[in-house]
């Protein structure tokens, strides 16, 4: 896969390495995000969204059965939420509105139907990239104190 922004692109060569041509493809997934030669995540949050319907479809028939909304919270935190979430740290910043949009589409729509307090899934994401920033501060420090003692 090439990933070019060029308006105009440029037909590439096919690529060889020991004598075998590489195959090029529009997208590929690696470490489960589908990655495109745009970088628009869209193939992958068409996944993901395709994904979370069908663990929301089970919620919505355990709701059927009066199962009690604080389990069906639990629930969705363990089986749906680290769906939306995974490496949403690396591609939710790059994803266009229209894609934001259908990415909390499920948290939202299934929140809203128990009446549960469930935090917005970019206060989600936010939180985890401050997160993620803390860590990396703190490693600096601790880094940056070991070189001045010795």
């Amino acid at each position: 896969m090439c990933i070019d922004f060029r308006r105009n692109r440029t037909v590439i060569s096919p690529i060889v390495i020991n004598g075998e041509p590489v195959e090029q493809v529009d997208s590929f997934k690696y470490l489960g995000v589908i990655l495109d030669e745009k970088l628009s995540f869209t193939e992958h949050v068409t996944a993901v969204q395709k994904k979370s319907q069908q663990r929301l479809h089970v919620l919505r028939k355990l709701r059927a059965f009066y199962v009690d909304p604080l389990l069906l919270l639990r629930l969705y935190r363990s089986i749906i939420e680290p769906l939306l979430t995974y490496c949403s740290i690396c591609y939710y910043p790059a994803l266009s509105v229209k894609n934001r949009n259908r990415v909390s589409e499920n948290l939202t729509c299934f929140c809203q139907d128990q009446c549960l307090p469930t935090p917005k899934l970019t206060e989600i994401i936010d939180h985890a990239m401050l997160k993620k920033a803390q860590l990396s501060l703190l490693s600096l420090i601790t880094r940056s104190s070991s070189v001045i003692r010795q």
